[in-house]
């Protein structure tokens, strides 16, 4: 998608994540992740690992200066959008909500906020890949301005 400015209100306050949020963003993943159909086999240790290796940048370039978190009043997480990216190009690398925050407008916030920042950091384009079956986070890219990867081939 081509990033625009857009406003983002949360119910909760949204800051930049940074390394220190590590143990609250694998307890985040592991929560947000259990109900879906290929987290069977989803361990709190399997969640450790991944997210060390999105911030060791075995997946690409991490951009903390582009990933947002929502924090709950005791300090846990309610929400993430953790970012990879280099030159122009971003990608959605993590987007989560806590399954008991969903559709309140956290996890928009928190899209929201990075895909600014992606923009004052000028990045031109932000990609995202999602589960087929998750139809959510599909409907929230898409309200968000992004496209199905069919659709822009049709466009061009």
């Amino acid at each position: 998608m081509r990033l625009e400015r857009r406003a983002a209100d949360s119910p909760l306050p949204v800051r930049h994540a940074t390394e220190a949020d590590q143990d609250n963003l694998v307890r985040l993943l592991f929560d947000a992740y259990s109900d879906s159909p290929e987290s069977e086999e989803e361990t709190l240790e399997g969640c450790r690992e991944e997210l060390a290796s999105f911030l060791t940048g075995t997946y690409g370039e991490p951009r903390l200066s582009c990933s947002y978190v929502a924090v709950e009043p005791d300090g846990s997480l309610a929400a993430a959008c953790l970012i990879l990216g280099s030159h122009e190009n971003a990608v959605i690398a993590y987007l989560c909500t806590h399954p008991k925050r969903r559709r309140q407008g956290i996890g928009r916030a928190v899209l929201t906020h990075s895909l600014n920042n992606l923009r004052l950091e000028n990045f031109e384009r932000c990609q995202a890949s999602v589960a087929i079956d998750n139809t959510a986070a599909q409907n929230l890219l898409r309200n968000t301005g992004f496209r199905d990867a069919s659709d822009a081939a049709r466009e061009e």
